[in-house]
């Protein structure tokens, strides 16, 4: 009835840019949810150090779920805050999953803006179940905030109840 899931994430990229996040998403079962997370980006070279929080917060409808895939969109905001400021904006997204026995695939497209600039994220990943709860996983996150591209390989840790 009920679709619980909280994870962790790590990512870098070439740039030298490292991410790490958390996502939690609570959902019923061909009905209303959330859908939300956070991530701290740092990057730093040999003379400076520079960080930004971005996160969103999405109202989300599952639509025609079955029992080895459940697909959702929604609407919500964006966040972003960094020691310059912060801006807000507009979120629309569109997640789905398929699970294929002990492998789940999973994928997500987010857009919207952050104040007067694009905000456009995309992730795809394959996560290997470890028990009832768990799954480790790894895919590729991309993310394009007004032309600047943060792209990489994500690993992390998903718990599902």
């Amino acid at each position: 009835p009920m679709q619980v899931r909280f994870e962790i994430d790590y990512a870098g990229d070439e740039a030298d840019v490292d991410r790490s996040g958390f996502g939690l998403l609570l959902n019923a079962t061909g009905g209303i949810g959330i859908d939300t997370g956070v991530r701290i980006f740092r990057e730093s070279g040999d003379d400076f150090r520079d960080h930004l929080w971005l996160g969103d917060f999405n109202i989300v409808y599952e639509l025609f779920p079955t029992s080895f895939m459940r697909t959702r969109a929604g609407l919500g905001v964006n966040g972003l805050a960094d020691g310059y400021g912060a801006e807000a904006g507009i979120n629309l997204t569109v997640g789905t999953e398929l699970f294929t026995g002990p492998i789940v695939f999973s994928g997500e497209i987010d857009a919207g803006t952050l104040g007067e600039t694009d905000l456009l994220h995309g992730r795809l990943t394959a996560s290997l179940r470890q028990g009832e709860h768990m799954e480790w996983f790894a895919g590729y996150d991309y993310l394009d905030i007004g032309g600047t591209e943060i792209r990489g390989i994500v690993g992390g840790l998903r718990f599902r109840f």
